[in-house]
């Protein structure tokens, strides 16, 4: 659910009414029931008693790491503060307020820990009085958020990958085995809705001169198929005839025209009408530069008005141009890479950062971008906008020599994405004139870089604390159940 407000809706003043990063004051009554539900639900304790084993601290170094993987002990600070990014730190006031938890400490021994603000996990104070349970809330201000949560509600339905085979590969079978509980079942199978968009998106036909599509049934007579073709008008053509018959819409684009007018499908041939109530936005699907002449058509149609056909797109001062892009030549919107720099401009308000990187790479190898250093000054934040983060955060340690480098970290990161992807071609960056990378992120350190992830979880483990966890819940079973434990074990083993 997105919420309508005004533009001055993020404000540290309205952040600190809805969320709050401290504990509560225990004062009165309510005080005290929020307090005691930050301080079970709501804190931040997994490694505060020096338990290096801990998910939240695998991976990192522990003689020069002073946070873990989620950034936990938050600094004190006496304000909220936006950052550019659109990420918020909350206030989090060295006011003495202290909780103390029962943690695992080195060892795996339990211990007691004083927890102060720098742990306390964003929350709402409303809502954990309301549920009594661990509800983090944080503030989404950047469309790199609005980015990552339609990522996955377009992303389609899990998939299951299965194959053939004789051997027996546990790790096969955890990488690719995806399991759909009941509940999500029952809700795909009654075809209940995951999601639901407001105003509605229209989707505008587009294609080339002789490519228009016409659905027809096999059975169908040459006549009938003929008055069918006739009759079939699609969103473009009803836009071209409107605009020669009517003055009132030629000063719309093509993608504009459903905020003003409703194609009307209701009398055959379908048209475009004046709209007289609700809304809607228009879009065309995205076309990049390796579809040819498609490509330069929407072009056009974003940049042209008054359009009445085909041929009037294709007409400069006067000349009908051959073909789309000679159109676009004389129109001067590709001169200095501008057909990339309006490809880019719409895949960054929708494309992740790792598809914007894959085009771009892709762009280089088979195309001709005149600058590509321009390309990414312009827009090297979009294609580094799930970069950033995993470093912030730790998911991904840098190699030796990027300790206090943050500015320059994600900038070489970015351009050692660009570089893996080039080298399947067996190219590099420079031979584009861009930067060159300044560490080695593929050496050994660099986590989540080079191996596979999930093999670094399973194996990261104290062997000799297991062992004692092992002893301990065995000495819990009760005979018929350390006889089948037993038998289990001798199977695998013997196996």
């Amino acid at each position: 659910m997105f919420l309508k407000t005004d533009n001055q809706f993020l404000t540290t003043a309205n952040i600190d009414q809805l969320i709050s990063a401290e504990i509560p004051s225990d004062e009165d009554t309510i005080g005290q029931e929020l307090c005691g539900i930050v301080q079970s639900t709501l804190v931040h304790s997994h490694c505060a008693g020096g338990n290096h084993q801990a998910p939240c601290m695998q991976g990192l170094n522990l003689l020069t790491a002073t946070v873990c993987r989620t950034g936990y002990p938050r600094q004190f600070q006496e304000e909220t503060t936006i950052h550019k990014d659109g990420y918020t730190s909350y206030r989090r006031r060295d006011s003495g307020q202290t909780v103390t938890v029962t943690v695992r400490g080195s060892g795996g021994r339990q211990v007691m820990t004083v927890i102060d603000n720098r742990r306390v996990v964003p929350y709402s104070p409303y809502l954990s009085l309301r549920y009594k349970a661990h509800i983090n809330v944080e503030v989404c201000g950047s469309i790199k958020a609005v980015k990552y949560i339609h990522q996955y509600i377009y992303k389609g339905g899990d998939c299951a990958t299965l194959m053939l085979d004789s051997e027996h590969d546990e790790i096969k079978r955890y990488l690719h085995g995806h399991y759909i509980g009941p509940t999500e079942a029952v809700w795909q199978l009654l075809e209940f809705s995951t999601h639901q968009e407001q105003p509605p998106v229209m989707h505008l036909a587009l294609y080339l001169p002789g490519e228009q599509p016409v659905y027809f049934s096999e059975q169908e007579s040459p006549e009938a198929l003929q008055q069918q073709m006739d009759n079939s008008v699609t969103t473009l053509l009803a836009y071209f005839k409107y605009n020669s018959e009517h003055l009132d819409g030629r000063e719309y684009l093509y993608h504009e025209f459903p905020v003003h007018y409703v194609y009307y499908t209701k009398e055959k041939p379908a048209r475009w009408k004046s709209r007289q109530q609700g809304r809607s936005i228009g879009r065309m699907d995205l076309v990049n530069p390796f579809m040819g002449e498609g490509y330069y058509l929407r072009l056009l149609l974003t940049v042209v008005r008054c359009t009445q056909s085909l041929d009037y797109l294709r007409t400069v001062d006067g000349v009908v141009h051959a073909t789309f892009k000679a159109a676009c030549v004389a129109l001067r919107l590709l001169e200095d890479d501008g057909e990339w720099v309006a490809l880019f401009n719409a895949g960054r308000e929708f494309m992740t950062g790792r598809a914007l990187r894959q085009l771009f790479a892709l762009a280089l190898q088979h195309t001709t971008i005149t600058n590509p250093l321009f390309i990414w000054q312009g827009f090297g934040e979009s294609f580094r906008d799930d970069l950033q983060r995993l470093l912030v955060t730790g998911s991904v340690i840098p190699p030796a020599g990027g300790e206090g480098r943050e500015v320059v970290l994600h900038l070489d990161y970015g351009l050692y994405h660009i570089q893996k992807l080039l080298s399947e071609y067996g190219r590099s960056v420079v031979e584009f004139g861009l930067p060159q990378l300044v560490l080695d992120w593929q050496e050994e350190g660099a986590v989540g870089v080079r191996g596979n992830g999930v093999m670094e979880e399973e194996l990261s483990y104290d062997l000799e604390r297991e062992r004692e966890l092992a002893d301990s819940m065995r000495r819990q079973l009760n005979e018929e159940q350390v006889s089948c434990f037993n038998d289990i074990v001798a199977a695998v083993e013997h196996e």
